[in-house]
Formats: C-alpha cells, structure tokens, sequence
C-alpha cells in the first residue's frame, strides 16, 4: 500500500453509511441470514447452492451498458440458466493501490481505478502505474464516506477524450464533472462541472454511481443526504434530486444547464425535477444494468436493521422504498406503511448486532470467459467480503445461498471491456472474478 494507505485503511473505508444494530420489526417479512461462512480464503473457493438457476447462452450475452432500458412490455426474457451455482474464485489482476472503490474499461484492455483521496490511476498488463492519470486530492474532500465515488468513459472516448467523475467537493457537496483525457493522462484543469448537489448537512449518503446505457445517457446514483431515517425526506420528495438515479444527457446543454434532460424520462412534463429516472434510495452506492435485458439491479446501504438488492425492468419512474420502508421493514411509520407500488428487494438480510456492514450491488455476468456464470447476479458485503451469485432470473429469496468468502473488505464490483466482472479491496488490489474450474 502507498504512503498514507493506512490512514484511509484505518477509516474503514465507509463510503457507505455501515449499519450497525439490528432491530426486529414486528410487520416485517422474514428476512435472509446475514451470518457469513467463514474460514475459506480467496484462493480456496467455496460452493454455494441456490434455488434452481435460470441458464444463459453466452453465444447471446453482450458485455457493455445495457441499450435503452426496455419497458415493461418489452423487456426480453433470458433463457433459463442450467446447473448448479457456480464455484466462484479470484484472480489477482494488480495491487500496489491505495484505498481503490471503483474499476472500469474505456474500451481498450487496459483499466482505469478510482482512489477515494481523489485520484485515478491506470492498470496496463497487470501494474498499476506510478504516474496518475488524474489528481484532484486538492478539490476532494475524503474520508469515511466522502472521496472521489465514481468514474465513466463517454462512449466515443476514444475520439473525443470526454469522461466524467463523482466526488465530494471541499463544501461537502455532490459534484458530477467532465474532464478531458488522453491516452494516459487527464487535464485536470479541463474541469467542468456538470452538476453541483447541496450536501452539506451529513457526510454520509453520496450514492455516486455513474454509467452510460447504450441509448448514450448518463445515470447517476445518488444518496438520501445522510443522518437518520432521512430527515430531509429527500428520497421520495421528487423536486430533491438526493435519493434518486438521475438520466442525463450530457452531449446536448438546456437553457443555463450543461446538460439537457432525456423528453421520455418519466417525470418530464410533471410536478418534480425532470432528471429523475427512479427514486427512494438511502444509498445507493452501486447499481447496474443486465447487459442483455436491461434490467436495473440496485445495491441499496441499509440503516440499521437490513440490507437489500432490488431489481426492476428498467427502473423508468419506480421508487425503491425509502424511506417508507428499509427494504421489507416498514420505517416511517415503523408499523403498518404503505407499501403500494414499491418495488420490493429481491434480497434481503438481517444486518449483525455490533458490525458494521454495506452491500455491494454488482452485475449480472455477461462476458464469455466464464460461462459458469452466465446469467448470474454477482453482489458482496463489505465485512469479511462474502460473494453470493444468484440467479438473474430468480423470484424474491428468504434465504441467502452459501457465499463464497473472500476474505477482503470488498469496496466495489466493476467490468472490463469483455464484461468480466472486476472487484476493488481496500487492501489496495483489483481481482477478476472467476469460476473454481477455471483453475482446474
């Protein structure tokens, strides 16, 4: 780890508000169990079982964003995966990080890895390389949850150099920016920012996800604001943009805006901001599309009792719950709320009593070099790092399947150019997530 390492190490990370005590909810559905297996290292994978899987033909999956998200109507329907769960295992891809919470592609076979302090830095041939590709350390506020959140590569980056980044400003706020890059260095002063959100209150709930679909519009996660229960009541107020996935469009601008509002996002034309695709979020630190399907899938960071993975068809106009419920707990009120028209978690679990605890969101595998895992959805829990894989196409669980247990305090899933799916730990090291008989 690189000088100073160990101070943000030592912050335990926190990008996500870490829940610490559970409580029972007398209206509350059952929930999963949280307690992950232990004792099994990264190299050492273990099984884990899974209600019957749906099975995907990777002759048809295609890496990359997902297309326009589709309608309900017309959203495809995977084939049905065969076999049991896959094995999962590890593969180291480059160490030698500091405080690493996000991996990405700009098309190309090398990577491109978010630092929380506020800096980028590339992975070419499996080394991370000493001189950034950008520093803004100065214009960063970091730790705990504050820091440098989010990276993505304007699809035509390659010829117009344009990507864009999320990150705590020096006031507290959510700052969306687009810089300009080149092959293996930004300009940092080529700074614009795109969008500027309030968040001086809390320093917690920053979401800060960014990923372009293929219909060439930038989403945008956000957290509530921070603090209890949300007092703001950001996440279901519509003229809030805390709490919520934003689509953009950032090639074209609107009157004063650098941006201009996509005319079918779901609220355009109505009482509310415009820029809103889905709401009632806490903290949604990272979401995904199926690259096949287009189905949205959203980790949202529990308060103090549970922890969720929610899916919708495309997540046009839905609200995720918050802060009516804590996944299927009700929590404002605590008993009898409505939940009519949320969208209900597929996974759930109880947090530990004590522990400090975040779900990751990941992503429903795609690529072509692991066809075990074709049509599964990959998340992971920060504490102790367990990694589930469940089927995309599964009904709502009970009852989490056997994790593997990676043994790292797992801060982000990512994708590479191909759709293998990547991991950051914050022991300072990107790994590639790979099936147990792929080192057979």
């Amino acid at each position: 780890m690189r000088p100073g390492g160990e101070r943000f190490l030592a912050s335990v990370l926190s990008i996500v508000l870490l829940g610490c005590a559970a409580a029972d909810d007398p209206t509350a559905a059952p929930s999963a169990s949280t307690a992950p297996a232990s004792g099994a290292p990264a190299s050492a994978p273990v099984s884990s079982t899974s209600p019957p899987p749906p099975a995907g033909s990777p002759s048809t999956a295609t890496p990359g964003s997902s297309g326009p998200p589709p309608t309900e109507s017309t959203a495809p329907t995977p084939p049905p995966v065969l076999g049991d769960a896959p094995r999962l295992a590890l593969e180291l891809v480059a160490d030698g990080l500091s405080a690493p919470v996000y991996v990405t592609h700009a098309g190309g076979e090398r990577l491109w890895v978010v630092e929380q302090p506020g800096r980028i830095r590339i992975i070419d041939d499996g080394r991370a390389r000493e001189r950034l590709f950008l520093d803004l350390e100065d214009a960063v506020s970091c730790c705990r949850e504050q820091g440098m959140l989010g990276l993505a590569f304007h699809p035509e980056y390659e010829t117009n150099g344009r990507f864009f980044i999320t990150y705590s400003d020096l006031r507290g706020d959510l700052i969306l920016s687009e810089l300009a890059g080149g092959p293996d260095r930004a300009d940092p002063s080529s700074e614009r920012v795109v969008l500027r959100i309030p968040h001086r209150d809390y320093d917690d709930h920053y979401g800060g996800m960014l990923e372009f679909g293929e219909d060439g519009y930038l989403y945008f996660s956000t957290g509530d604001g921070g603090g209890g229960s949300d007092p703001g009541r950001n996440a279901q107020d519509l003229d809030s943009l805390l709490g919520k996935i934003l689509r953009l469009d950032v090639d074209a601008v609107q009157g004063e805006e650098p941006y201009a509002v996509p005319p079918d996002n779901p609220f355009v034309g109505q009482d509310g901001r415009g820029e809103v695709w889905s709401y009632g979020f806490r903290n949604p630190w990272r979401f995904s599309f199926d690259a096949m399907t287009g189905v949205l899938w959203v980790g949202d960071v529990g308060q103090d009792r549970a922890e969720e993975i929610s899916r919708h068809v495309d997540g046009r106009g839905a609200d995720f719950g918050w802060d009516i419920v804590e996944a299927r707990r009700c929590n404002r009120p605590r008993q009898r709320c409505d939940r009519t028209g949320l969208v209900p978690p597929i996974v759930e679990y109880q947090q530990i009593q004590g522990i400090s605890q975040a779900i990751l969101g990941g992503y429903v595998y795609r690529g072509s070099a692991q066809p075990e895992l074709q049509g599964w959805y990959l998340f992971a829990e920060t504490y102790e790092g367990p990694i589930w894989a469940i089927p995309s196409t599964t009904e709502p669980l009970d009852e989490l399947p056997e994790p593997f247990d990676s043994e790292l305090f797992i801060t982000s899933f990512g994708q590479d150019a191909d759709g293998e799916i990547l991991l950051t730990a914050f022991q300072g090291a990107v790994y590639r997530v790979t099936t147990a008989s792929a080192g057979d």
